[in-house]
């Protein structure tokens, strides 16, 4: 039996169909993006609005405060006194 032609397509084409159970492509599906975080992100704002708002808060305490030479107004008392 004569091998001819045919005999060689046969063996290439076999070689491409085991070269493709090998290594198998890769198909869209299989490559996905990674999705954003929504709710981390979310997270990281709110925590960063409200460091700010507590700086900001203490910056006003800071400003309201009697300066260092000036005495502090007497502190009012929940005593009666007697009399």
């Amino acid at each position: 039996m004569k091998a001819g032609i045919g005999g060689a397509l046969r063996r290439r084409h076999a070689k491409w169909h085991t070269l493709a159970e090998v290594a198998p492509t890769h198909h869209a599906k299989d490559r996905q993006l990674a999705k954003p975080n929504y709710e981390f992100a979310k997270r990281q704002r709110d925590l960063a609005k409200k460091q700010k708002k507590e700086e900001k808060k203490l910056r006003k305490t800071l400003a309201n405060e009697v300066p260092a030479g000036e005495e502090p107004p007497p502190a009012p008392t929940d005593e009666k006194s007697p009399g």
